[in-house]
């Protein structure tokens, strides 16, 4: 996935040196951060430390990543309270177990957020689900979602742990169709 920001957007980054005394503004390389979890566990904690560090290192926005209901809620409240973060919603294969018509509704409409850059995470995890029935769910989730991703128009983010020939599999039937 390639992000476009504004020249505008991009010409406010600057990096300071962290000695008080000799500090100064330079330009440095601007960096977009194309996969966060800024709303999750223990970052969250350590958010605001990371956030003013990642700025000094020259990123200048983030893309926050939603995977399931309470990461989608909070990465869209953390968007709509900081101008340099956007939006990447999708169902994670870890929780393909609970993907229903209801959760399918409900992610459609969330994609409607203005924030929003892609559909993911989505994919196909095998490390933590070894048996062949729960491998069919994700595959029959992914699928899905690329079909939600083809008529949106939207880019998407795959995750591939332990299934990379299924994962490629399946995004060549969908995407060549």
């Amino acid at each position: 996935l390639v992000f476009v920001l504004s020249e505008s957007e991009f010409r406010g980054a600057f990096c300071y040196n962290r000695n008080k005394k000799t500090r100064k503004k330079r330009k440095i390389m601007q960096i977009f951060d194309t996969h966060t979890h800024l709303k999750c566990g223990r970052i969250r904690r350590k958010r605001t430390r990371r956030a003013r560090l990642a700025k000094e290192m020259g990123v200048v926005a983030h893309n926050i990543v939603g995977f399931d209901k309470p990461t989608i809620e909070r990465a869209m409240e953390l968007a709509d309270q900081h101008p340099e973060l956007y939006l990447t919603l999708g169902w994670h294969p870890t929780e393909a177990g609970d993907y229903t018509p209801e959760v399918e509704a409900y992610l459609l409409e969330q994609l409607k957020h203005p924030k929003v850059v892609a559909l993911g995470e989505i994919g196909l995890d095998y490390y933590w689900h070894k048996e062949e029935a729960a491998h069919e769910i994700q595959k029959k989730m992914f699928r899905a979602q690329m079909d939600i991703a083809r008529e949106e128009k939207l880019p998407f983010m795959i995750h591939s742990r332990d299934a990379a020939k299924d994962t490629l599999d399946i995004v060549r039937s969908i995407w060549t169709r």
